[in-house]
């Protein structure tokens, strides 16, 4: 897979991967485009910091100072790239910015990286609330008529463990510290999927205030010096592919190997999980007997798996 960049100086830097196009402006802005058709277009980058919003002209709240925009070449885990980097200034704060996109991959596969970096780190920033980032990079409009976004069908994993299904048209409103990766797709299956790439644990998706925005939990109140986090937007055909190859990014993103499914023990075998807390509540269950603390309750589970011979592999105390 080729990339292809053309910059015209003070307009805009198209980056074009096979069918995916990355179009983005002097100003901040930014487009992707999948066969020629407009999917995602930039919202307002916006940042809360010393207790108010900053946002880019245009939005809502302080404005920031775009100082510098300059784009680099180099190698990094997905090979060659392309990046463009935005300098921004949000009162005296220097916040950073920047899209990545890779000249080629073993995995034909269309990948940006969005990364949002904060060199003298960062203080007053919680906005009191986790189901919203705190700085929103990258940001998409779901207006109708900016993209694709709000005439797409989404599916995602949602709950603290992932094991509810999420499905519809794409609406605002959804998002929040426990919305999994987003997998955006159209009638003829073409699939969009964005996620963090970096710092899951940290990271959070809003829906909210038409628009899809990603970055750092809102509770988190101070960021330190040179703290950065990564999204990945990437494209494919079929959602299951799109899906395997999202994948592929992630491990190779943080140096890992796919393990056989054969090898997860939880995969493979029968087993028993606590999930989180309430299967290892004493005595919720009528049908555990004798049960008055944590320990008795799993005694009491695997004496009567042992009566009628369930062939548990494991236990997944959680």
């Amino acid at each position: 897979m080729r990339a292809v960049s053309l910059c015209i100086a003070g307009l805009l830097c198209l980056v074009m991967v096979d069918g995916l196009v990355v179009d983005i402006t002097q100003q901040g802005t930014y487009r992707l485009l999948i066969d020629e058709i407009v999917w995602l277009e930039s919202a307002s980058t916006r940042i809360h910091m010393n207790g108010r919003w900053y946002t880019q002209p245009g939005g809502e709240g302080t404005v920031m100072k775009l100082t510098a925009v300059y784009s680099e070449e180099g190698s990094g885990f997905l090979g060659s790239y392309n990046r463009t980097w935005f300098e921004w200034l949000a009162g005296s704060t220097p916040f950073l910015t920047s899209i990545t996109t890779f000249e080629e991959y073993p995995v034909s596969i269309n990948a940006t990286v969005f990364s949002q970096c904060f060199p003298q780190g960062a203080f007053g920033t919680s906005t009191g609330d986790p189901t919203v980032p705190f700085s929103w990079f990258p940001s998409f409009s779901s207006k109708s008529g900016a993209g694709k976004l709000s005439s797409l069908n989404y599916l995602s994993f949602t709950g603290v463990s992932g094991s509810n299904i999420d499905y519809g048209k794409f609406q605002s409103g959804i998002g929040g510290n426990e919305f999994g990766p987003l997998i955006l797709f159209n009638n003829s299956l073409t699939t969009v999927i964005v996620s963090p790439l970096t710092e899951f644990l940290i990271q959070v998706m809003s829906g909210q205030s038409d628009q899809l925005s990603l970055g750092p939990n809102g509770i988190v109140d101070t960021i330190p010096d040179n703290y950065c986090v990564e999204t990945v937007v990437y494209a494919g055909r079929g959602i299951t592919n799109t899906v395997m190859e999202w994948g592929d990014i992630l491990l190779e993103r943080h140096g890992k190997q796919r393990t056989s499914v054969n090898k997860d023990i939880f995969a493979s075998y029968l087993g028993y999980a606590t999930d989180i807390y309430y299967y290892y509540n004493p005595c919720d269950d009528t049908a555990i007997r004798n049960c008055t603390d944590y320990q008795s309750t799993i005694l009491a589970i695997d004496k009567y798996r042992r009566s009628v011979n369930i062939p548990y592999k494991y236990y997944s105390l959680r």
